[in-house]
């Protein structure tokens, strides 16, 4: 447990009040209060690992510890399990390198995999070792992919759900959006190759 490092401090007014989130010497109350543009990606990363810490937002949104997601309240609505967030959708095409000549289209890939998704029996959701969601999916693939890697087996990369819909990039302690914006190209083929591997077994 060498070279730990602190991301921030978590505190309560007593008794049951208002969290106070200590980053530095500086004590906030919201994300909007702090400034400095590297912590907050360092914070915004450490609430996404919590998330998956807790089980994932649904173990929150079960226990009334957090508002329902745009995306479970879209598939309570339309009776899907495997829709996509235009959000998700869109980072999952980034990473596509250009496509060879008359590939099925993206949005009939995406179908095809919703319809799949929303004929399977209830029952199979339950088996534990099923990926609830792409990111995961995504990141069973990619965690086998950086073990074969010499370079970048010591690397913590992963993709997340993030809070508020949508996928992230997260590369050892840094955020990205956007594969496009890690510098390291070796991430960023290693990203695509896993993705490529997730479509294929679709």
């Amino acid at each position: 447990m060498d070279n730990l490092l602190e991301i921030m401090r978590i505190m309560r007014k007593p008794p049951m009040g208002k969290l106070i989130v200590k980053i530095g010497d500086s004590q906030t109350t919201t994300l909007d209060e702090v400034r400095d543009p590297k912590a907050r990606q360092r914070v915004l990363a450490a609430i996404g690992e919590l998330v998956s810490y807790a089980g994932g937002y649904a173990v929150l949104e079960d226990a009334g510890l957090a508002p329902p997601s745009q995306v479970r309240s879209n598939r309570r609505e339309t009776g899907g399990e495997g829709e996509l967030t235009p959000e998700q959708a869109q980072f999952l095409e980034s990473l596509k390198e250009q496509p060879a000549p008359e590939p099925p289209s993206t949005s009939t890939r995406l179908a095809t995999i919703l319809n799949r998704l929303d004929n399977q029996p209830e029952h199979q959701e339950q088996v534990p070792e099923e990926p609830r969601s792409t990111a995961e999916q995504i990141n069973v693939i990619l965690q086998d992919l950086l073990l074969q890697d010499d370079q970048l087996r010591d690397r913590r990369i992963r993709l997340a759900s993030a809070v508020g819909g949508g996928l992230q990039i997260i590369v050892d302690d840094e955020v990205y959006q956007r594969p496009g914006q890690i510098p390291d190209r070796a991430v960023q083929e290693i990203i695509k190759t896993a993705l490529r591997k997730w479509e294929s077994t679709e």
